[in-house]
């Protein structure tokens, strides 16, 4: 399969857990982000496509907030037959300019820049 990420990927050294922002149901963990994407680790599988509410609680405040709020349409699942939990990758959807600078902030100083993979 070839990765058709077009973006630098950040990745958590800590998951960041994911609510649903309408139910407080844990989704999962925020494992990774780019600006226009995230990929979660849930304990089960995800249904494509799917969107899911998100309500992701930050670790300290950002810009005088403490979660960060976005839509994220699921794109692709998958089994980590290593780790035994699922890996999912989103599209981000309806992300207000102020958690969009929460997002870039929360990529560039709390998490570890991964070499981006460019389209073949």
């Amino acid at each position: 399969m070839t990765k058709q990420r077009k973006q630098t990927r950040y990745e958590t050294e800590k998951l960041l857990m994911v609510f649903d922002r309408h139910t407080d149901r844990h989704i999962g963990g925020l494992a990774n982000l780019t600006a226009d994407g995230a990929m979660f680790v849930t304990q089960e599988p995800v249904d494509i496509p799917s969107t899911a509410h998100c309500r992701v609680e930050l670790p300290d405040k950002i810009l005088d907030h403490d979660e960060l709020i976005f839509d994220a349409e699921c794109v692709w699942c998958r089994k980590n037959a290593t780790r035994g939990w699922y890996e999912s990758g989103y599209r981000l959807k309806n992300v207000s300019e102020q958690d969009r600078n929460i997002l870039t902030y929360v990529m560039l100083k709390l998490m570890s820049e991964q070499q981006a993979t460019q389209k073949a």
